[in-house]
């Protein structure tokens, strides 16, 4: 299951573990112990650890069964074959099921990513119910010597296998008016065989950004290859282009058994950004030997998009979930400074992913199911990253409609989005300025306050100057762009400068205040609450 965090096992398949935890058995908490389709009883809560001993558990080991089971399993070509039976040994009756379900034994920290509680390894990791999580029905009446045959092919293609040695399969028989098990059986040794001695397949390309800013950039593909031959793979060469452009080759050296993976964060390429871009990989050369069969050597990305632009600011809009305090964003420029940021800072961007809560308080944290909107200035053309973070680890929880993050050009379209029940413990996406907005930093303003901020009528601007200005301006807009004031103010000389500012005809809202010289500008937001 998910709880207590983020568990990348369960994305693996939360449909049907949803189904059997939740709607099969009622599970409220982890681990939570079910023996012979009723929650383990005692001292403690139902279910709880606590509640279970050896001796229980030796009164259901000396049970006699009324099924005998065999079962046999097999890879080839990566199709899993399960054959058995199942034989009654004893008149038995019930709303009785045969349920298949492929595991991986061991799963490894080195093949797939950790999870909230930051574990190295996980065991009988449930992948997938052969048939689906309601089984295969059965008779409801067997006498002694009844029996059928069980003969089932499944695609693991299909399902994200992190090591095909260690798939195990189980079935059982369960009568699900009481939810009891009969009967068990596993298959623990799994042969694995395919057509090929020396093969080597591309399986997938990830690691790369949804979209990426103009000019020239670079990106480092992870890619996913894979052992299709019977063979140990030792070596390969990877070969890789961006569009289609100039490549670059990586030979690769390692240790794969019969359909085993591995995942490559290949070197940065360099590329000159297009509309959409792809990344095209090709893996060649198994063992240093020609490749037996070429039908899966190539594999390509997703498509990078050119990054959304948006002239002089943007919106970033955040309704929270019932959790507000668990998120923080924050815009960076190109040099990775950060630009703007809101929620809670004792989040950051490290503090994240704990699967534990409340996070840590701070007075700037949001609060819960509450919409709010900041004004984030570009003043030149650059490539600006949102970033946004979760300190439990499962993003907003809930509808989209009541939780989301959004980034807004200054036009009100949507550039970036996520959120509605969307789990993840950060987000990253780009997008740029346009340079229409090409003004400089008016650096003779070394402080730039308003007070009260948020301001109802009447607003105090105090600034410091460490030069004369000539020809002072004051201009509002709204977060749509319009200019709703504008006011020369005179000439000032240095040190503490005060004017007043009359809001007192502006609607509730957030508002970007600039003062300018020429070409030269400085900005800060105002809030306006009556």
């Amino acid at each position: 299951v998910w709880w207590p965090g983020y568990d990348p096992m369960y994305l693996d398949n939360p449909e049907e573990v949803d189904t059997r935890v939740g709607d099969y058995y009622g599970f409220g908490f982890a681990p939570q112990i079910v023996m012979q389709g009723s929650f383990v009883t005692g001292a403690g809560s139902p279910g709880a650890l606590g509640n279970l001993n050896q001796a229980k558990i030796d009164a259901i080991a000396n049970q006699v069964s009324e099924f005998d089971m065999t079962l046999n399993a097999a890879i080839e070509n990566g199709q899993l074959k399960v054959t058995g039976d199942v034989i009654a040994t004893a008149d038995a009756s019930g709303d009785f099921r045969l349920r298949i379900a492929i595991i991986e034994h061991i799963i490894d920290i080195a093949d797939a990513p950790g999870g909230t509680n930051g574990e190295t390894e996980y065991h009988n990791v449930f992948k997938k119910f052969i048939g689906g999580p309601a089984g295969f029905d059965l008779a409801d009446s067997w006498v002694a010597g009844d029996s059928i045959g069980i003969d089932e092919t499944f695609d693991l293609g299909s399902l994200n296998i992190y090591n095909y040695g260690e798939v195990q399969v189980i079935a059982f028989v369960q009568d699900d008016a009481t939810k009891f098990v009969h009967q068990a059986v596993q298959a623990k040794d799994v042969n694995i065989t395919v057509d090929f001695e020396n093969n080597v397949g591309a399986i997938q390309v990830t690691g790369l950004p949804n979209a990426v800013c103009s000019g020239s950039q670079s990106v480092s593909p992870v890619f996913t290859l894979q052992n299709n031959g019977n063979a140990e793979l030792t070596s390969a060469t990877i070969i890789y282009d961006v569009n289609g452009g100039s490549s670059e080759s990586y030979d690769w050296t390692g240790s794969l058994s019969t359909l085993a993976k591995e995942e490559i964060t290949l070197p940065a390429i360099s590329f000159d950004v297009m509309a959409t871009n792809v990344v095209n990989v090709e893996v060649t050369n198994p063992n240093g030997m020609m490749d037996e069969s070429t039908d899966d050597n190539t594999a390509t990305s997703s498509e990078i998009l050119l990054a959304p632009t948006s002239d002089s600011y943007v919106i970033v809009e955040i309704r929270t979930d019932n959790y507000g305090d668990e998120t923080y964003w924050e815009v960076r420029d190109g040099s990775g400074e950060v630009v703007d940021w809101g929620g809670n800072p004792n989040v950051g961007i490290n503090n994240i992913g704990t699967g534990t809560f409340p996070a840590p308080a701070h007075p700037d944290m949001y609060g819960n199911q509450t919409l709010y909107k900041d004004t984030v200035n570009i003043l030149s053309l650059d490539c600006f990253t949102f970033h946004i973070t979760d300190f439990y680890g499962d993003g907003m929880t809930l509808p989209a409609a009541s939780s989301y993050y959004r980034v807004k050009d200054n036009l009100g379209n949507i550039m970036i989005q996520g959120g509605g029940s969307d789990s993840f413990t950060e987000r990253l996406a780009d997008y740029e300025g346009s340079g229409v907005n090409n003004a400089k930093e008016l650096t003779a303003v070394s402080s730039l306050n308003f007070f009260p901020n948020p301001a109802a009528d009447q607003v105090t601007i105090t600034f410091e100057l460490v030069e004369v200005l000539d020809n002072v301006r004051i201009d509002v807009t709204n977060v749509i762009g319009q200019r709703v004031m504008s006011n020369e103010i005179g000439s000032f000389t240095t040190g503490s400068n005060q004017v007043s500012l009359d809001v007192s005809d502006l609607q509730n809202g957030l508002y970007l205040v600039s003062i300018s010289n020429g070409d030269r500008i400085v900005t800060r937001k105002l809030q306006v609450q009556k």
